[in-house]
């Protein structure tokens, strides 16, 4: 819930990030057979960038900087925060599969 609130605060156009189990999903209804999985990826980031490569308003920055700050111990481990130099480093889980159509 935490990373679809920012996503979505940070670019409108944004809908949802799927978890593993969607995927698995998704991937059987579109006719396709699921061969892997894996969810051990992660992409790296740093907040003024991301701010920046979304064109995000000040505003926009300033509540999702208070959202960072104010995360739970749980979310800031779940996205394994990192304050350097005065901004946030963390880092999102990628599901990288290969299918197969059936």
């Amino acid at each position: 819930i935490w990373q679809h609130e920012v996503e979505g605060l940070r670019d409108p156009s944004h809908v949802r990030s799927y978890t593993p189990s969607e995927w698995r999903r998704l991937v059987g209804e579109a006719g396709f057979i699921l061969e892997e999985l894996t969810t051990t990826h992660r992409s790296e980031l740093v907040f003024s960038e991301w701010m920046r490569t979304a064109g995000s308003p000040p505003e926009i920055v300033d509540t999702l900087r208070r959202r960072f700050i104010e995360a739970s111990p749980e979310i800031r481990d779940a996205f394994r925060f990192r304050e350097v130099d005065g901004d946030f480093h963390f880092s999102l889980m990628l599901v990288i599969l290969l299918a197969r159509p059936a």
